[in-house]
């Protein structure tokens, strides 16, 4: 089926939204969530533009997820938990208030780019966050974006690079995130 949200209003509230099929979200305003389960065996497609999400995201294996080149906003103002699954997300923008923190519990594949907008909060991957780039250009590649003030992205991070079949051809490979601190 297809939801579309064309200005209505959607309070999702603390509850939790179920995708249970094949599910498109569109229309033309930006759709807001609470929590979001998508069950095994189920298919959603977000919009190309913007989703909010103020609670936790599971994507349970088997389950298949298509960001669409869109952009999903953690807006909730306590500890968010992301268990993808290995689902691949566009771009992960992280918008909490205060110093609440973002959990992926399970492996997270980004094609576009984690923006931290607010110093103070932590990004923990353990490992579970993967950038991956999907082509040999200058899009299309995951990266992390300028850190504010004590922001950070706690835990491994895994970099995958795709590289097209030319033959014998010569690599450079950098870091995806620039300024980093060690700890």
């Amino acid at each position: 089926g297809n939801w579309n949200d064309n200005a209505g209003i959607f309070n999702p509230g603390t509850g939790t939204v179920i995708f249970d099929g094949n599910t498109t979200i569109g229309g033309t305003s930006t759709p807001s969530f609470g929590i979001i389960l998508v069950n095994s065996g189920a298919t959603v497609t977000l919009p190309v533009g913007s989703v909010s999400v103020s609670g936790n995201i599971t994507v349970q294996s088997g389950a298949t997820f298509n960001a669409n080149n869109g952009t999903i906003t953690l807006t909730g103002a306590t500890l968010q938990t992301i268990s993808a699954n290995g689902a691949t997300f566009n771009n992960l923008t992280v918008n909490k208030l205060g110093a609440s923190d973002v959990l992926l519990s399970s492996q997270l594949g980004l094609t576009g780019q984690l923006s931290i907008q607010a110093s103070g909060i932590d990004v923990t991957s353990n490992g579970n966050l993967i950038l991956r780039s999907i082509s040999d250009g200058p899009t299309g590649n995951g990266s992390i974006g300028p850190l504010p003030g004590t922001a950070n992205v706690v835990g491994d991070v895994v970099v995958q690079r795709y590289h097209s079949a030319e033959g014998p051809v010569n690599r450079y490979i950098s870091s995806p995130v620039t300024n980093a601190r060690v700890l």
